[in-house]
């Protein structure tokens, strides 16, 4: 759980989980993602969300409680606190604060691979399929193909973008390998989108 201070922080980076251990979501997962991917559509560039239902307890029998991933990249300049992110999070879906944990997000590439577990061979594995995201199909491909993605256009554009013209944060997101090959090409984005 967050305490005051860690909710004190700024960002446009969410990384959320909805649904708690004690209050497992009652309704149907596609409930909470309409209203969540309604908000996005105003409020957010970049959004993904999964649910999980067939998640195992560390003795691996017994199920854990339904929950939804979900990683939401704010518009251009909108860093709210963490705080305020919580509240209209809960008023979105009727949850109460308490069922939902909140946080910034570390690595973008790491969080989005983490909403099928494909980082984590041991536990359940879910369907790129069951992502509802705004990324496009070969935008979302490029988050799990290992050193060697097909790297488009428009995901390198976001990328830059989502990463604040940042090299090193870039660099962290697509390995050093991949960064090489883009390197020119993330240069002139930067140059060109920051102007």
């Amino acid at each position: 759980m967050k305490n005051a201070n860690s909710l004190d922080t700024q960002t446009a980076y969410l990384w959320i989980i909805f649904g708690r251990h004690n209050s497992p979501l009652s309704k149907d997962f596609s409930y909470y993602i309409e209203k969540l991917v309604a908000w996005c559509k105003i409020n957010a560039r970049m959004w993904a969300f999964i649910g999980h239902d067939k998640d195992l307890e560390e003795d691996g029998e017994t199920p854990k409680f339904r929950h939804i991933h979900g990683v939401i990249i704010l518009k251009e300049g909108v860093k709210p606190r963490l705080s305020t992110s919580l509240n209209r999070l809960a008023q979105i879906t009727g949850l109460p604060n308490e069922d939902i944990d909140i946080d910034s997000v570390g690595q973008l590439r790491s969080c989005v691979r983490y909403l099928t577990h494909a980082d984590y061979p041991l536990k359940q594995q879910y369907p790129l399929e069951d992502i509802v995201t705004n990324l496009s199909k070969s935008d979302l491909e490029g988050f799990f193909d290992k050193e060697e993605c097909y790297i488009t256009a428009n995901y390198l554009i976001q990328l830059v973008t989502i990463c604040n013209y940042s090299v090193v944060m870039i660099l962290r997101e697509i390995g050093l390998k991949n960064y090489a090959k883009y390197r020119n090409v993330i240069i002139d984005l930067i140059k060109e989108l920051d102007a």
